[in-house]
């Protein structure tokens, strides 16, 4: 029952786009996140102003969910490149997924 409960919370942190960018984690971590053990439920707990504080060991999976446009001013190939080596595993600091918008249309 609590890993259901915690999954319909996962599952609603994603639905919100809660992370809407990487300056999400930059700002709590600092230009060199990726030496950090980086907890995204806090992150996310924290921008969305929840009174219970998120943690990382509250969730079986987390996910990253980003979509890659390549045209927006703010791209940076290099800030995607640390995402995707950090980022691995769900059950540990998450799994970062990149959705290929123009791509999709175009099928």
């Amino acid at each position: 029952m609590k890993s259901l409960d915690m999954q319909k919370k996962v599952n609603k942190l994603l639905s919100d786009k809660a992370i809407s960018d990487y300056k999400d984690i930059v700002n709590e971590y600092g230009d060199r996140w990726f030496e950090e053990d980086v907890d995204l439920p806090f992150i996310v707990g924290k921008k969305k102003g929840y009174s219970k504080t998120l943690n990382v060991k509250d969730f079986i999976n987390v996910y990253l969910v980003f979509d890659y446009e390549r045209h927006d001013p703010n791209f940076c190939e290099q800030n995607i490149e640390q995402m995707q080596s950090y980022f691995y595993d769900s059950a540990y600091m998450g799994k970062l997924y990149i959705g290929y918008k123009i791509v999709e249309k175009q099928k």
